[in-house]
This record gives C-alpha cells, sequence and structure tokens, in this order.
C-alpha cells in the first residue's frame, strides 16, 4: 500500500494511543487510508449518545424502492376494486420497508471513536451529572466490538473543547485482520483500572450493581 504523508501523520498519532499499542504497521495504514475518518469537532458537541449510538452516522436516505416493493407484492397505488384491502397492504409494505431503514441506519450509527486531539465529557442523560473526561487517547463506542464495558456504557459523550476523533464504523471494524482485532481486545482490556473507578463511583452514587444500573 502506498503510503502518503497525511496518512503517515495518523499513523503516528494513533501510535500514542493504548489501542493501537502492537498493531501491525500494515493495518494502522489501511485504518488511515480506508478505514477509519478523521473527524474534526467543535466544543460542546455530542459526538456519543447512549441511546442513539454515534453522531458521525451517514443521514441519508437509503435507495429502498417503494413502487418496486408495492409491484412485488402485486399491488397499485390506485385500484378500482377492493381499495380497502389494497390500502391495508400497502401499509403493511410500506411497514417493512421503514424496519430495513431503520435496522440500517441502526447498523450505520454503531462505531469505534478515538480521540486524537481534545478532552471530552461522560455526562449522565438523566441528571447532567459528569460522569468522568476522557482526553487523548481514550477510546469509546466499541464495547460490543470489544465485549467489554467502554465509557459509552456510562453516558453521553460531549466534546468540552475543539477535538479530534479517528472513526471506524462497525462494519470497517470487521475488516480489520483477526489477528490485529485480537490485539486490539487485548489492548482494551488494559483499560479496565480506569473504568473500575468510575464504575465504583457510579455505585456509590446511583446505587446497586454496577452492570445492572439503568441510566
Amino acid at each position: 500500500m502506498q503510503k502518503n504523508p497525511l496518512a503517515a501523520k495518523l499513523v503516528d498519532r494513533m501510535l500514542e494511543c493504548l489501542l493501537f499499542k502492537n498493531i501491525s504497521e500494515q493495518t494502522l495504514y489501511l485504518i488511515a487510508h480506508e478505514l477509519g475518518k478523521e473527524k474534526i469537532v467543535s466544543k460542546n458537541t455530542m459526538v456519543y449518545s447512549m441511546l442513539k449510538g454515534s453522531a458521525f452516522a451517514k443521514k441519508k436516505t437509503f435507495s429502498i424502492d417503494i413502487k418496486a416493493s408495492l409491484n412485488k407484492h402485486n399491488l397499485s397505488l390506485v385500484k378500482k376494486d377492493n381499495v380497502n384491502k389494497d390500502l391495508i397492504d400497502i401499509c403493511e409494505v410500506s411497514k417493512k420497508v421503514s424496519r430495513k431503514i431503520h435496522e440500517r441506519l441502526l447498523i450505520e450509527s454503531k462505531g469505534l471513536y478515538i480521540i486524537l486531539s481534545g478532552n471530552c465529557e461522560i455526562k449522565n442523560p438523566r441528571n447532567d451529572y459528569i460522569v468522568s473526561t476522557i482526553q487523548t487517547g481514550d477510546f469509546f463506542g466499541g464495547s460490543d466490538f470489544f465485549n467489554e464495558i467502554g465509557y459509552d456504557y456510562f453516558g453521553n459523550i460531549t466534546t468540552f473543547q475543539d477535538s479530534s476523533f479517528l472513526y471506524i464504523s462497525k462494519n470497517n471494524l470487521k475488516k480489520i485482520p483477526l489477528y490485529d482485532q485480537q490485539q486490539m481486545r487485548v489492548n482494551a482490556r488494559k483499560n479496565k483500572v480506569r473504568l473500575r473507578k468510575i464504575i465504583f463511583q457510579c455505585t456509590e452514587i446511583y446505587g446497586g450493581n454496577p452492570y445492572t444500573i439503568k441510566y
């Protein structure tokens, strides 16, 4: 893979992050070139919602052809006979199409964030309590991928100052070579000490088993 100066600079910044320790150079450049995107975000912007997921998801309309769906079910938007039945059937098809769009948006909304510069606050959406702050080198949004509790487990994440992120969508995470995926999981587990402190802090405030707390 041909290296360009911008990708090389991004790789240098990635190497400062715990998550990319012992990751092969080839994979680092693959992420910098193709799988990841650097995002510049202004101060006081929510980049991750614990309910809705990534703010970097593509807010696009997916190309699902309603008329094709209707034709597939032998329906017509205008029909003289049996109008009521056709309207019911058309509604059912529309519901199925809406579910497909929702499922696609849900998939697109999940991804991994690595803070390349700046600071963020983790804020409980119920009472705006600031659970913790995270900074350059920290990462979130990959709890499902790593099978570990992450910062995104504790609340919405908002930039405290102008910040930049490396964002890798859930689908692109799966394209990382398996041996480096495994190493990233090993690296992610090394963050447990700091996370335990946050869990203990939240348990003191909200009570109960920290693994079953509903924020």
